[in-house]
């Protein structure tokens, strides 16, 4: 038989079911059965994103081009020396050196973020000064504020180098006695060296300068 058949001959008998299920219920007070309540469409909307536009590049004014400077002289100084600070900053705190970082990363998108409102030649200009550029601290002096006199550096070096000549070379302090040197104090604040000692003094930092200087050598 095919399933043509079989089909036809099936309907019959499911419609006889249903008629004594339904005599059935109604016999004993069974409640009509309701329709199946439909199911609820959704209805999705696409949303377009909004175009961004590219914003006005136009030339910086004179304040503006100080400031793009000012950044690229702070990104450098990060860069320089933030390393060599890094043990310090993590004794200063437990987020000092992550917040080091993290000025080193908002200062480099904020200048991206102003290059992006200037011409494509501005980002050459400041690459060329990046390059060959220098950066200067003049201090107009001796001039007395407060306390603290200001004078010009080859002025303040000409001192150091004579006073380490003098009393650096025939030093023999050793131990505490480096620690309670004057002159050592001095130099400490005019011109620290890359390594200071902390408490535990095997010898002065300025005794290798003062013999290089004696030499003839340049010192850092």
């Amino acid at each position: 038989m095919s399933q043509e058949k079989t089909e036809a001959a099936r309907l019959p008998a499911d419609a006889a079911k249903a008629a004594a299920l339904e005599a059935l219920g109604k016999k004993y007070g069974a409640p009509a059965p309701t329709e199946r309540p439909k199911a609820a469409t959704v209805t999705i909307q696409a949303t377009v994103p909004p175009i961004r536009r590219e914003p006005e590049k136009t030339k910086p004014n004179r304040p503006e081009n100080e400031f793009m400077m000012n950044l690229m002289i702070l990104r450098n100084s990060l860069a320089k020396f933030s390393p060599a600070c890094r043990e310090r900053a993590k004794r200063a705190g437990k987020w000092v050196w992550r917040d080091i970082r993290l000025m080193t990363t908002l200062v480099d998108r904020v200048r991206d973020a102003m290059l992006g409102t200037m011409p494509p030649e501005r980002d050459e200009y400041y690459r060329a000064y990046a390059v060959g550029g220098h950066y200067e601290l003049v201090m107009n002096g001796p001039k007395r504020q407060a306390r603290f006199v200001l004078i010009q550096d080859k002025h303040l070096g000409y001192l150091m180098e004579a006073a380490m000549e003098a009393e650096c070379v025939m030093c023999f302090r050793e131990g505490s006695e480096i620690g309670k040197c004057p002159l050592r104090a001095a130099l400490l604040e005019c011109a620290p060296p890359i390594e200071l000692q902390e408490g535990l003094w095997t010898k002065c930092e300025y005794r290798e300068a003062a013999s290089a200087i004696l030499k003839g050598e340049e010192v850092n």
